[in-house]
């Protein structure tokens, strides 16, 4: 009776251990292509700051520009854009708000991609992903 225990419990923990095992080789199946280096696609991929930098150009050189951001309801994501921005576009100090001569517009998910309205100024350049700089209308 005591081999018959014995052989029972070897026989339950060899299949937890072939379903542990199992399970471990199906999640990295599944994700393989995630993990797998691919450095055609990773130099096509834009990070956010070297989107920004497309505006350095454009804008004043140095100064305060206005910074507009869609993520009104998260202060943390809003203030990390912000600073994200500012850290890309150095040495421009960005602040919230529009009452400057150039504005930066970052309407990435929203819908429409327009995050920004002020009849006193106008779309200066349209960039991917709903980054836009506006620039004050002349009086």
């Amino acid at each position: 009776m005591a081999r018959l225990t014995l052989r029972i419990k070897i026989v339950v923990f060899c299949l937890i251990g072939l379903f542990a095992l199992y399970s471990n080789l199906r999640i990295i199946n599944k994700e393989a292509d995630r993990l797998r280096f691919h450095p055609e696609e990773r130099m096509q991929e834009e990070t956010k700051d070297q989107s920004l930098g497309k505006l350095r150009g454009l804008a004043p050189l140095n100064g305060v520009v206005g910074y507009v951001s869609e993520q009104q309801s998260d202060m943390v994501q809003e203030n990390y854009d912000l600073f994200l921005a500012e850290y890309a576009l150095c040495p421009l100090i960005l602040v919230k708000g529009a009452k400057r001569p150039f504005v930066i517009a970052d309407c990435g998910r929203s819908a429409d991609g327009i995050c920004f309205f002020d009849t006193d100024y106008a779309v200066f350049k349209s960039f991917d992903h709903g980054l836009r700089i506006y620039r004050q209308k002349q009086k």
